[in-house]
């Protein structure tokens, strides 16, 4: 896998603006009645930190993050605090297929699980940069690895926003599923902003 902190990473990331400690660590939607894995919307750091086993990969300014295997996959588990409340969470695989035709697989996978909690998503939408790759898969595969599709999905639950985006580029894949809360999501975006700025020294991309 890629480092995680990294530019790609941070791109990725800002892109999007994802018993009960079995359930969390094994499935990509939240344990029973809580906002993201096993915590809740403006927990503090520690209490976030509690609900993981592993040590953490990541502990920089407001983000906090974890290796874990969800729906099958290595992931990293991502948490964005906000004076020290959590505000964001997400889920990143990237570049764990060497065969990029199963991120395909993977995406339509985690559309059928989060929309049998959700149903439908209330915004699905594919960008090829050029038709000619949708229809064999094999180009599917090659476009994915060169950043030419993107694959977004998204829903508007009860107190949060969860959003799915399928990208590549440098020959890789990443599939990230993130989780809002629906009352801090702009200024969340605003936080993680200034800390790209201030550790990566270049604007984001939004």
């Amino acid at each position: 896998m890629r480092r995680l902190f990294d530019r790609s990473l941070l791109a990725s990331v800002m892109l999007l603006v994802t018993g009960l400690g079995a359930m969390a660590a094994d499935q990509p939607l939240p344990a029973g009645g809580h906002d993201f894995r096993n915590v809740d919307w403006g927990m503090g750091r520690n209490e976030v930190r509690a609900g993981e086993t592993a040590k953490p990969s990541l502990a920089d300014g407001p983000l906090l993050g974890f290796p874990a295997t969800v729906a099958g996959h290595p992931c990293q588990v991502i948490y964005l605090f906000q004076a020290d409340r959590l505000c964001m969470g997400f889920y990143l695989w990237s570049n764990i297929h060497e065969d990029l035709s199963e991120y395909f697989g993977q995406a339509e996978t985690l559309r059928d699980v989060l929309a049998g909690a959700w149903n439908a998503p209330q915004i699905e939408k594919w960008d090829w940069e050029d038709p000619m790759f949708q229809d064999d898969p094999a180009m599917r595969a090659e476009a994915l690895g060169l950043g030419l599709v993107r694959y977004e999905m998204g829903w508007m639950t009860g107190r949060s926003i969860v959003a799915v985006r399928m990208s590549g580029g440098n020959l890789q894949g990443d599939i990230l599923l993130m989780y809002a809360d629906r009352t801090c999501f702009p200024s969340g975006q605003a936080a993680f902003k200034t800390f790209f700025d201030d550790r990566i020294g270049l604007p984001t991309p939004y």
